[in-house]
């Protein structure tokens, strides 16, 4: 049985571009990113060019761009996707939920209202959760309670 091979558009290894290039495709991208003159943080700049690989890929046929201010705005209200908004856990949290799912990978950035296939949302975001114990004293005593939170909170705009 022989198996044919799907065209895919791969994204670039970003980690061998050199510094400039990656300024410039975050400006050809209008990505919003300050860069800070003393120090470059490749990491922060590769993080926000994979979000947005992943997320302009999902929506390239929804893409709309604003002919007087170039602006690109997505727009994917499609059967089968779910729009949600995944918020800050810490102040030094990352910028994005990395979901991986049957081989497929998505950086799902935080703090913006974005459309995700709905069985992201079902199979994977709504069942990890995680363990906490907490202490507290009832009648002199210490006891120990252990609760589930969920590990990415979202808050589900569009269903």
């Amino acid at each position: 049985m022989s198996k044919e091979k799907k065209e895919s558009k791969e994204t670039p290894n970003y980690w061998k571009l050199k510094d400039e290039d990656l300024r410039a495709l975050v400006e050809e991208r209008k990505l919003p990113y300050e860069f800070d003159e003393e120090n470059f943080n490749r990491k922060a700049v590769i993080d926000i060019l994979r979000i947005s690989d992943v997320y302009l890929g999902q929506a390239k046929e929804a893409l709309e761009q604003d002919e007087e201010t170039d602006e690109i705005t997505v727009t994917m209200k499609k059967k089968g996707y779910v729009k949600v908004r995944f918020h800050h856990t810490q102040a030094n949290d990352v910028p994005y939920v990395f979901i991986g799912h049957n081989g497929k990978a998505f950086y799902v950035p935080k703090e913006e209202d974005i459309w995700i296939p709905k069985y992201l949302l079902t199979s994977v975001i709504k069942d990890a959760v995680e363990t906490r114990s907490e202490s507290k004293s009832v009648d002199g005593k210490m006891v120990q309670t252990a609760k589930l939170y969920q590990r990415f909170p979202y808050t589900l705009i569009e269903a």
